[in-house]
């Protein structure tokens, strides 16, 4: 029984991610009409970078608590940067073209940039553990769960529901009741 409330759980919190970076997509295609196969890839290079550097401020001695906002900031610098060169580079020349031509585009964008990943970083997961900590832990029954999954399962449900969702956001933002 534990075995399987752990694999629940478990589920969930990879589901958050995954809704989070399913939003991310459904926001760039809803608004700019551009299928960007490419965007998981720019979440793992900012993720990447931003495990690198937390690594490096926790060898150097950083406040722990500052690592939050290092993760953050080095995850949003790539992105934008990224994002930015994305769009000025290849994507605005893509504009009003048969969205197959756009899949292909960014499909290649995204092989191109998984093996830059590879390269500079290896095929090995880089863990960045001592933010993850930081929050503490709850318990929910036999399964010891991080307090940081536990908010990342549930920012979502502060999202704004309805005809337009995350797109037409609305303050005060919705509960989690549908």
């Amino acid at each position: 029984m534990a075995t399987l409330a752990f694999i629940v759980a478990d589920g969930i919190i990879y589901a958050s991610w995954l809704l989070i970076v399913a939003v991310g997509m459904t926001l760039v295609y809803g608004v700019m009409r551009v299928l960007n196969v490419a965007h998981g890839s720019l979440y793992a290079l900012g993720a990447y970078t931003a495990a690198t550097m937390v690594g490096a401020w926790f060898q150097r001695g950083g406040a722990p608590l500052l690592s939050f906002a290092l993760l953050l900031a080095s995850a949003l610098v790539v992105g934008l940067v990224l994002g930015l060169l994305l769009e000025l580079g290849l994507l605005r020349f893509l504009y009003g073209r048969d969205e197959v031509v756009v899949v292909l585009a960014t499909y290649a964008t995204f092989l191109i940039l998984e093996d830059v990943i590879q390269l500079i970083w290896g095929v090995e997961a880089r863990p960045a553990p001592q933010p993850y900590s930081l929050l503490g832990t709850t318990a929910a029954g036999p399964v010891l769960l991080n307090n940081y999954d536990l908010v990342l399962v549930a920012w979502p449900c502060s999202w704004p529901r309805g005809p337009g969702g995350v797109s037409r956001a609305r303050w005060p933002a919705s509960s989690c009741s549908p």
